[in-house]
C-alpha cells in the first residue's frame, strides 16, 4: 500500500469517526452549525487528501451541505442557510489540510520514518 493510500485511509477513519460524533453531539444538543463545520471539513480532507486537489475537495464538502440543506428544505429538516454557511467554511478549512496531506512523503528507516513535504515551483 502506498503512503498516499496510508493517508487516505487515515482521512477516512476520521471521516467515519466525525460522523460518528456527530450522530452523539445532535442527540446531546450540540450546536447545529458546528456539525455542518465537522462534516464539511472531514468531507473535503478525504477528497482533497486522496485527489490532491483542493478545489475538488472544496466542492464535495461544501455540496454535501447544500444537498443536505436542500433535503431539510423538503420537509426532512429545518432549512437554514447559516448551515451551508458554515458547512463551506469548515470544507474550506479541510480542502486545505487534505492537499497538506497529500504532499506529505514518509520514507520508513530502520527505528522510525522521515516525514517531508513535497513542494513544486
Amino acid at each position: 500500500m502506498s503512503t498516499r493510500n496510508h493517508i487516505a485511509a487515515a482521512i477516512g477513519a476520521c471521516l467515519a469517526l466525525s460522523l460518528v460524533y456527530c450522530t452523539k453531539a445532535r442527540a446531546q444538543g450540540m450546536d447545529d452549525q458546528a456539525l455542518h463545520r465537522l462534516a464539511g471539513a472531514s468531507i473535503a480532507a478525504s477528497v482533497s487528501g486522496w485527489t490532491g486537489s483542493g478545489m475538488r475537495g472544496f466542492a464535495y464538502g461544501c455540496g454535501a451541505n447544500v444537498v443536505k440543506e436542500a433535503l431539510d428544505a423538503t420537509g426532512m429538516g429545518v432549512a437554514d442557510v447559516r448551515d451551508i454557511r458554515s458547512g463551506c467554511a469548515g470544507a474550506a478549512v479541510g480542502a486545505l489540510l487534505g492537499v497538506g496531506a497529500h504532499r506529505l512523503v514518509i520514507q520508513p528507516l530502520r527505528g522510525g520514518a522521515v516525514v517531508a513535504v513535497r513542494l513544486q515551483f
